[in-house]
């Protein structure tokens, strides 16, 4: 068996000397084993060299932002891919693995009775996201992710108010297509993969008042998500198109990682994105 593992060292929960350590986990499957590093610009140099090596399995150690590009790398022709919690929030961990949130379980779980499945994606224009998309100046809430988490409220609020974070203008619209009477605006845009199915996007639309309810929906949003937030109108639509009424470039989240799209762009569902390794019961 041959594995091709890639380690993101500068992942917020994955030990410096993690290659070791997955390295000894390891040994028991009498696999072969390649490391490739995968911290920073590395990773899609390394994603690359990975699959090009045509391994039976590719492993992957780090956040829910390493793990988008591997994915979508490797897409569905590729050996199965086994993602393992080492970033902040993991949330695509936790959609392949359920309640699992000890690596060495997952490891052992998914090598002692391996599910590989295909999992849909989101598609907004080129880019490919797993979990969900942030769009609007909300974005600036993974700035202070990690201080809510820890639950240092005043550190978060304090980022935000320093940002533009705190401008509540409602310049981004959105509407499905192909539905009648299916639009929004707002300051901001939450699209996810409905939980429900995977033919759907699941659309927050976030409208808050005043700066204070923008405040107040960011913090519920990160502690308990969108559902559960004050000022969230919630839809599910196939597909839609995302609109900055000013034309500017939108700022977005992508699985956590920060980028831009155009001001004019379509969301939509790509049935069969990528091939998963689950840990099984």
């Amino acid at each position: 068996m041959h594995i091709a593992a890639l380690v993101n060292s500068a992942s917020r929960s994955v030990p410096q000397d993690g290659e070791a350590q997955l390295s000894k986990a390891l040994q028991k499957t009498r696999a072969t084993v390649h490391f490739y590093p995968a911290s920073g610009e590395r990773i899609e140099k390394s994603a690359k060299l990975a699959i090009k090596s045509k391994p039976d399995l590719i492993l992957v150690w780090g956040g829910d932002g390493t793990c988008r590009t591997v994915l979508t790398r490797a897409g569905t022709k590729s050996a199965p891919v086994l993602i393992l919690p080492g970033g902040t929030m993991n949330l695509l961990h936790k959609q392949v693995h359920g309640d699992r949130t000890d690596w060495q379980d997952i490891l052992e779980k998914a090598l002692a009775a391996p599910q590989p499945e295909i999992i849909p994606a989101g598609k907004a224009n080129r880019e490919l996201f797993y979990v969900a998309m942030l769009a609007g100046r909300l974005t600036g809430l993974a700035e202070s992710r990690e201080a809510v988490r820890k639950g240092e409220l005043v550190g978060a609020v304090t980022t935000l108010v320093a940002s533009e974070t705190l401008d509540i203008t409602p310049d981004l619209k959105v509407r499905a297509i192909g539905l009648r009477n299916k639009s929004d605006t707002g300051t901001a845009m939450g699209i996810g993969l409905s939980t429900a199915r995977n033919t759907e996007l699941e659309v927050a639309s976030i409208s808050p008042d005043s700066h204070v309810d923008l405040i107040k929906t960011g913090v519920e949003a990160l502690r308990k998500g969108w559902r559960e937030a004050e000022k969230v109108s919630v839809w599910r639509a196939r597909k839609i198109e995302l609109t900055h009424t000013r034309g500017e470039t939108i700022p977005v989240t992508l699985d956590g990682e920060r980028t831009e799209l155009p001001a004019k762009c379509t969301v939509s569902i790509v049935a069969e994105a990528a091939k998963v390794l689950k840990a099984g019961a």
